[in-house]
């Protein structure tokens, strides 16, 4: 099998105020809050969201009061990056066939940009970085392969069978990162960098060096 990726619509990154509940986000809850409350939003370790309204959704029906949501949503409450995009799939069988039977669905994405870390590719260094899932959305478009219709393609194929191999091509993309922009010959020194996301641009707190 051959699988086609192409995008549906053109990726759009947006920097927005999002609620983490990180690893160290939960560790400065865990003194802030009263033990039983603590307890209640570990259930939710690891979540992130676009807006407030969705993580107060989340919050109400584990029990937690009004006060302490407040306190929540401060420490949770960070600058993110999101990238938003929709991308068409085409899963072409290879039988032989003059006209190898496809697939085709959409997949609409949005996750939101984590762990941000200075690394190198190539002799290149790079911004590298991690994906958090938000939304994942597949609807089926076509099929030519007989017998096929899509039925539960979005609600069961994908989610089993495509999207965790996704998130890993994702991640390893992370991995690799983006080359950042600098003058020829002058390096960023990694020792002590200090990397955060800022309205509207990813911010590189650190030394250069010239190597000539």
């Amino acid at each position: 099998m051959r699988a086609t990726v192409g995008p549906r619509q053109p990726p759009v990154a947006a920097f927005q105020q999002v609620y983490e509940l990180t690893t160290s986000v939960m560790a400065v809850l865990r003194t802030q809050l009263p033990t039983d409350v603590y307890q209640k939003v570990q259930g939710l370790n690891g979540n992130i969201y676009l807006d407030a309204a969705s993580f107060e959704a989340d919050l109400a029906p584990v029990g937690i009061a009004p006060a302490d949501q407040a306190v929540i949503e401060k420490a949770a409450s960070a600058m993110g990056m999101t990238v938003m995009q929709t991308l068409e799939f085409t899963l072409t069988i290879l039988n032989g066939a003059s006209q190898p039977p496809e697939i085709v669905f959409d997949v609409a994405r949005t996750d939101v940009l984590q762990d941000l870390s200075l690394g190198a590719s190539g002799g290149a260094q790079t911004l590298q970085y991690a994906f958090q899932r938000v939304l994942s959305r597949a609807t089926f478009v076509s099929s030519t392969v007989p017998g096929f219709n899509g039925a539960g393609f979005g609600d069961l194929i994908w989610p089993i069978a495509g999207e965790g191999r996704y998130d890993d091509t994702l991640q390893k993309l992370g991995q690799t990162g983006v080359p950042l922009p600098i003058m020829k010959g002058f390096q960023f020194v990694f020792d002590e960098a200090v990397l955060s996301i800022q309205q509207g641009y990813v911010s590189i707190l650190a030394k250069v060096a010239f190597k000539g």
